[in-house]
């Protein structure tokens, strides 16, 4: 009788062959994929902002800009900042809880694990738009006037 109750189970349904196994870690790597692909697309988006608000500040004189407009443009720079970074974390930790249950059926199907995949870049994407959201606002502080 050793063994019966694996075969009972596996005649059931209730423990899936490897094509099933490879479908969900399939569907799982897609969205993988989405929310890589989303948080570079919100660091484009955010840091293109950015970079726009600096280049026209630029291309404005100083004395062009009333001080009643400035201050918007400063909460607008602090809020794309914070916005865009706690979005490209959101996304993030979504992809880690995938990336998770994808090693999960990447051990069950005895697939080389990657765990220390794109570590370095949520870093630096983190980096890139706190930088460029300081640079904004210093540029646009000291350029448009206090």
């Amino acid at each position: 009788m050793t063994g019966h109750g694996s075969e009972v189970g596996r005649a059931a349904g209730a423990f899936p062959d490897r094509e099933h196994l490879k479908y969900i870690r399939g569907l799982l790597s897609d969205e993988v994929k989405y929310r890589r692909d989303r948080r570079q697309q919100i660091v484009t988006w955010a840091s293109t902002f950015l970079l726009a608000i600096i280049g026209a500040g630029n291309a404005l004189a100083p004395a062009s800009a009333p001080a009643g407009q400035k201050y918007p443009l400063y909460v607008a720079i602090i809020l794309v900042g914070i916005l865009s970074i706690a979005w490209l974390n959101y996304h993030h930790l979504k992809e880690k809880r995938f990336r998770f249950l994808m090693q999960e059926y990447d051990r069950q199907l005895k697939l080389p694990l990657n765990l220390n995949e794109g570590k370095q870049f949520d870093l630096a994407m983190n980096l890139a738009l706190f930088g460029l959201t300081v640079l904004a606002f210093v540029f646009t502080f000291y350029h448009l006037g206090r």
